[in-house]
């Protein structure tokens, strides 16, 4: 081990122990460069530049050096956990491996407005169980402006808005995709998202 990776989006959050249940230390921001010190399952034990140690997802980070000036100080690219948003991102990707089902709104299955519904409803927002009503939700933002926790639409299987996922920074989205391939994380830059996307709401 002993090599150095840096975490591919915002909204990491960085683990007491290698699962969702362990208690978070803080939350990383897209940059952060750390020293895997071991790996276990989906997780890798991480160290900072300040010596912090803790868990983090592995396909969250990539190997090589990130944002050498985020490195240098931690303060500057650890957000407090206390941030809504990089809960909700957090929340989301926590929802990962979870089984695409039609009209599903739970863990035991989401579909794509359900899933969303689900991840937002934890942070006391209501969003109507449509794709396209969810797209008349809160302000319109531009492709160039994004921001974490941003509501991304796609025209996919019909006219119209019919696909919804949520924007988790770095040009990636984490959505109920289809039956087979449940909740996970695209980029907007695939040549089928990239040619499908329409528009992206703020609403929180």
């Amino acid at each position: 081990m002993g090599y150095s990776v840096y975490t591919k989006v915002d909204g990491v959050c960085l683990r007491k122990g290698p699962g969702t249940n362990c208690g978070k230390i803080n939350v990383l921001a897209a940059g952060t460069t750390g020293k895997v010190l071991s790996t276990k399952g989906a997780w890798a034990k991480i160290a900072l530049a300040d010596g912090t140690c803790g868990y983090v997802y592995r396909s969250l980070v990539a190997k090589g050096q990130g944002n050498s000036s985020a490195a240098a100080n931690s303060k500057q690219v650890q957000v407090a956990c206390a941030s809504s948003n990089s809960n909700l991102i957090q929340t989301a990707l926590d929802c990962r491996g979870s089984r695409y089902r039609r009209g599903g709104t739970s863990r035991g299955g989401f579909d794509c407005s359900g899933f969303t519904r689900y991840v937002f409803a934890k942070y006391g927002i209501s969003l109507p169980h449509s794709s396209a009503a969810q797209a008349k939700m809160g302000s319109p933002v531009s492709r160039n402006e994004l921001k974490s926790g941003d509501l991304v639409f796609f025209q996919t299987y019909r006219r119209g808005i019919s696909h919804v996922g949520i924007f988790i920074g770095n040009e990636q989205f984490v959505h109920a995709a289809t039956y087979g391939r449940g909740v996970r994380v695209d980029s907007l830059n695939s040549g089928y998202y990239s040619a499908r996307y329409r528009c992206a709401r703020r609403v929180k």
